[in-house]
């Protein structure tokens, strides 16, 4: 998790927090927004009246479809899905089998999804 502060300064990465040490980390820094994988982060604000974006922005960098609502990074898992199956279907065309002797990596973009936490 990270956070961006006043004058865009941005403060210290959290790796794992608990409700209250994110609440105390909020309001200390007075921070202008939070960066997050995590939705209960979004929750825990909102649970203790942080107005969501008006007070604290929160960008999920993980946004999942359902998270309809949310700014984020999408990721994308039809083309994903789609790519997989491709790579799935070359290899059997080579008549490849089991797990590739040389790894290989696939690599769809994100794109940024506009909502109302942002």
């Amino acid at each position: 998790m990270a956070a961006v502060g006043a004058a865009g300064k941005a403060k210290p990465l959290i790796k794992a927090v608990g409700r209250s040490d994110l609440l105390k980390w909020v309001r200390r820094e007075r921070l202008d927004a939070v960066l997050s994988a995590e939705m209960r982060h979004l929750e825990w604000l909102r649970d203790d009246g942080v107005k969501v974006p008006d007070e604290v922005a929160f960008v999920c960098f993980t946004r999942a479809e359902e998270m309809r609502g949310v700014t984020g990074v999408a990721n994308n898992p039809a083309e994903i899905a789609m790519a997989a199956v491709d790579m799935v279907v070359a290899q059997l065309h080579r008549n490849e089998r089991g797990v590739p002797m040389e790894p290989r990596v696939l690599q769809i973009a994100p794109h940024w999804e506009a909502g109302e936490t942002g």
